[in-house]
């Protein structure tokens, strides 16, 4: 079952719909963005699919701990716990001030 993620730059201006892999269907860049450095924006754009795949990562993960999943499989399957995904959106945030 492959569905579709979702992740926002929390400083505006970028935004992202991966995979299940993370693999980027749509990147929607604001105009304002292209006047920073073309690899600074292209690291904003895979830190917000990583981003985007460890949010779905995290429901999938929510989901089978709803079902009784013991948290070693949830960790086996590499699926990120809430931690996990903070460090995620600090990653993506850390993007946010740089040019």
């Amino acid at each position: 079952m492959n569905q579709l993620h979702e992740a926002a730059s929390p400083c505006g201006g970028l935004a992202v719909t991966t995979t299940d892999e993370g693999l980027p269907v749509r990147v929607r860049i604001a105009p304002a963005q292209l006047s920073a450095d073309l690899d600074v924006v292209a690291a904003r754009v895979v830190a917000l699919c990583a981003l985007a795949r460890g949010a779905g990562a995290h429901r999938r993960r929510l989901e089978l701990a709803e079902t009784g999943t013991p948290w070693e499989v949830l960790d086996a399957l590499g699926l990120p716990d809430r931690a996990g995904l903070l460090r995620l959106e600090a990653d993506a945030d850390r993007w946010c001030g740089a040019r």
